[in-house]
């Protein structure tokens, strides 16, 4: 093999920025295969176009479409959260409720069936963010009472 002389340098250095600058010209998830294309292409290795042209629509069309993976599908039923959070702004949680009290409320009245598990987790949370309050009972039960914005007026 022949040593690589100065010329040869610099006639390698630019195939290696043009290809560069060509493969700049897509998504950055695809620089390097076009980068490697386009070395190719500038190295002389034969080309098909067609097959070419076919990639490039291909691109272009889930580009375009940005489609997601999975259609989003909407529950006609609330997480326990928001169902939560909307009994807050009702009379309901005027009073306090337990925990089981407030799920068989959802059930019977709302018909919407949260496990005690699911309901105790987004009661806590909604403690944390000050729209419920907790208490514990005589019976080491947590009462849980909406906290109104008077109340949360009135404090400061």
């Amino acid at each position: 093999m022949a040593p690589i002389t100065n010329e040869m340098r610099e006639s390698l250095s630019d195939v290696f920025a043009e290809a560069a600058q060509l493969a700049g010209k897509v998504p950055e998830h695809l620089q390097q295969s076009a980068f490697v294309k386009a070395l190719d292409y500038l190295m002389g290795a034969p080309i098909e176009p067609q097959k070419i042209a076919q990639n490039v629509a291909q691109l272009q069309d889930r580009t375009r479409k940005k489609e997601p993976i999975r259609p989003q599908k909407k529950s006609g039923r609330p997480g326990p959260k928001a169902a939560i959070a909307e009994l807050a702004q009702t009379d309901f949680l005027l009073s306090g409720k337990t925990v089981t009290e407030i799920q068989q409320y959802l059930k019977k009245k709302r018909g919407h069936e949260y496990g005690a598990n699911e309901l105790s987790i987004s009661v806590v949370r909604l403690v944390r963010d000050g729209i419920l309050e907790r208490e514990q009972n005589e019976n080491g039960q947590y009462v849980y009472t909406a906290v109104r914005k008077e109340q949360v007026n009135g404090e400061q």
